[in-house]
């Protein structure tokens, strides 16, 4: 929970950067991303892209794992990546396109409703971050500084409203995890996903 806001204020860090966002999910192909590269950034010269006047570009990616495996059971839009990274361009057709200036970032999740395990080929391209869950104190926390200021005074609701936020929390929490335990999310029932 969390990775990709942490991942975004992260990257606003690079100032200077040119930041190029991109999520992937189940139905991504590799000509999308392809043509989304080819939208998003500049071209320098016939057959060479980069970032906008001469700027560094992070291609940030989330989900990365979402996409579908094809007949060979890889991932091509991820195979595409991995030879941007790698090779430092990728093949549009028969003609080499070279990408100056990038670097990749991707966020992922652990391989469950709807996300594939990464090809270690590709996975072995970067530096992993790992993100621990969050404690229960922590959810607590954050949910019930979201819902207080919500329910405050100036927002027209009684006082006696007020002090319920705690039990609607908890009670919130204890639903979400008798749902999660209950109804394991699977690509046919994808919709099990709760956020």
């Amino acid at each position: 929970m969390g990775k990709t806001l942490v991942m975004q204020k992260a990257l606003t860090c690079f100032t200077g950067h040119q930041l190029v966002p991109y999520s992937f999910s189940s139905f991504t192909s590799k000509q999308q991303v392809q043509e989304s590269l080819d939208e998003r950034l500049e071209k320098r010269r016939r057959n060479q892209l980069g970032g906008r006047e001469g700027k560094q570009v992070i291609i940030f990616v989330d989900d990365v794992s979402m996409p579908a495996y094809d007949g060979f059971g890889t991932q091509p839009s991820i195979e595409l990546m991995r030879q941007l990274v790698t090779c430092r361009g990728f093949y549009d057709q028969l003609h080499w396109k070279s990408v100056s200036d990038a670097t990749l970032a991707c966020v992922t999740a652990p391989p469950e409703g709807g996300r594939k395990v990464m090809s270690p080929r590709f996975t072995s391209c970067f530096a992993v971050l790992c993100m621990p869950p969050a404690s229960e104190e922590s959810f607590v926390r954050i949910f019930n500084t979201i819902l207080q200021r919500y329910i405050s005074h100036e927002k027209g609701f009684r006082k006696e409203v007020t002090q319920f936020t705690g039990k609607i929390v908890d009670a919130v929490l204890l639903l979400y995890e008798k749902v999660a335990s209950g109804l394991k999310s699977t690509p046919l029932r994808a919709h099990y996903n709760f956020n």
